[in-house]
């Protein structure tokens, strides 16, 4: 198999080994149970601070609607906290409870992981290259 066909199998193979890699882990290394789109709402979040219910969803290419049904889940499991902003009531905002922050150090710890295995081994130009090509490949599909 030539370099390009492997990287067509790659592109059609990986989101889905990804997502069952990452479903495992969770599964096996946290107490609660969260599904991966969940933990990815979770992720967007982040550990900053409030963050609005609005610039989640775009950012996760979602409609309010559908994360508003992600986050009745994540807070009836203690993960965020949602408030009404005190300056503009029709404004959500949300963020991580403690359990959240976990679930979330959790899940970046594990794609840390996972990056550290695929660029092992790189020299510093391999890396530089690596980077290079992932940008094109985000940029041309964006």
């Amino acid at each position: 198999m030539d370099a390009r066909e492997m990287m067509k199998d790659f592109m059609l193979d990986f989101p889905t080994r990804l997502a069952k890699f990452e479903q495992r882990a969770i599964e096996t290394g946290l107490e609660i149970n969260i599904s991966l789109s969940e933990m990815h709402i979770i992720n967007k979040i982040g550990p900053e601070g409030s963050q609005k219910m609005n610039s989640i969803a775009r950012r996760l290419g979602v409609t309010q609607a559908t994360l508003t049904v992600a986050c009745d889940r994540l807070e009836s499991k203690d993960l965020i906290e949602r408030q009404r902003d005190p300056d503009d009531k029709r404004v959500v905002t949300v963020r991580l409870t403690p359990a959240g922050l976990v679930a979330y150090s959790f899940h970046e710890a594990l794609l840390d992981e996972l990056a550290q295995v695929c660029v092992s081994g790189l020299s510093e130009a391999q890396l530089e290259l690596l980077g290079e090509k992932i940008g094109n490949i985000y940029e041309h599909i964006k």
